[in-house]
């Protein structure tokens, strides 16, 4: 599951029995509503960027071995698997 997803999922975390008039339970909805989706893109531009860094360390990875020169290879999977295990 995305971070977006999990954003999108969120319970709003009290009940309308909390508020006294409907309007503020309906306004406190629709602010968490707004909020969690505003989140939500932030999340989405978030895992465009994951992905562009990711796609980058596999290209210095295979660079890297490729001439010989394990250590920075080995640095950037280590990172990989690490980013790869977070999801």
């Amino acid at each position: 599951m995305t971070l977006h997803d999990k954003i999108m999922r969120m319970p709003h975390g009290t009940n309308e029995a909390v508020y006294s008039e409907r309007s503020d339970w309906l306004a406190y909805k629709t602010g968490h509503r707004d909020a969690r989706h505003a989140a939500a893109e932030l999340a989405i531009a978030q895992d465009a960027l994951v992905a562009q860094l990711v796609e980058a360390l596999e290209r210095i990875s295979m660079y890297r071995a490729f001439n010989g020169d394990d250590w920075p290879a080995q640095q950037a999977r280590a990172a990989l698997i690490s980013h790869k295990g977070e999801r």
